[in-house]
């Protein structure tokens, strides 16, 4: 199966490892960080098309970036 078959049919894998896959430096294991960004953008490219009627998990910090100027 292709990377965007598996995206879909492990969605449930996808969906709670996310934010961890996100956030997580990887050099230690050889991945760059170009290359999980790419993993990445892959990933949210292929939710985006999926049909799954929600969206990837976000880390609780992710929600406050950028409000502190809205207050």
């Amino acid at each position: 199966m292709d990377f965007s078959g598996e995206t879909y049919v492990q969605r449930r894998i996808v969906y709670c490892h996310y934010p961890f896959w996100r956030e997580h430096d990887f050099t230690g294991l050889g991945v760059t960080v170009e290359q999980r960004d790419d993993l990445i953008a892959r990933i949210e490219r292929r939710w985006e098309i999926s049909g799954i009627p929600f969206p990837l998990p976000r880390l609780c910090q992710d929600a406050g970036r950028g409000s502190a100027s809205n207050r």
